[in-house]
């Protein structure tokens, strides 16, 4: 008769280690991902700060339907996607746009005009409009900046 049951010890343990393994391997996993994605964030918050866009000009139309608006950039060198533009209008209702202004980087000082057409549109006149500067993430998605959003309320009606 054989003895085994030393062999069924080094089994177990054999067993344990490499559960381990595993275990130790898939919180790993979890906390790259969690502090990668926290330091994506921190950097995209750090770019929103260090880039700033102000609205020079908002010509809108009585009826409600389009906006010419200059945007111009007045800090940063990060490479931008666009802006995000909302169009608040008399009766309290409003309007997102999302703007891709120039490809490539756009300038310190480089002011930037795009005509807007609302869809549905406005049912009373434009009366401010705010503007937040976006980057592209690197999965391609759009970042929106929540810091450094500009209001231009001096719209003028044509």
């Amino acid at each position: 008769m054989k003895n085994t049951k030393g062999m069924s010890e080094i089994v177990v343990t054999l067993i344990l280690i490499l559960l381990a393994i595993v275990v130790v391997g898939v919180v790993w996993v979890v906390v790259s991902r969690v502090v990668n994605n926290g330091s994506q964030q921190i950097n995209y918050n750090s770019m929103c700060l260090g880039s700033q866009a102000e609205i020079t000009s908002a010509v809108c139309t009585k009826d409600g339907t389009s906006c010419n608006v200059t945007v111009r950039r007045t800090s940063g060198s990060d490479p931008i996607a666009g802006v995000r533009v909302v169009f608040d209008s008399a009766d309290g209702s409003s309007q997102t746009s999302d703007i891709a202004l120039v490809s490539g980087n756009w300038t310190t000082l480089q002011s930037v005009t795009k005509p807007v057409t609302f869809i549905p549109v406005l049912t009373s006149n434009v009366t401010k409009v705010e503007a937040a500067i976006q980057f592209t993430k690197t999965d391609g998605s759009t970042y929106t900046c929540g810091q450094g959003v500009t209001t231009y309320d001096q719209v003028r009606l044509v």
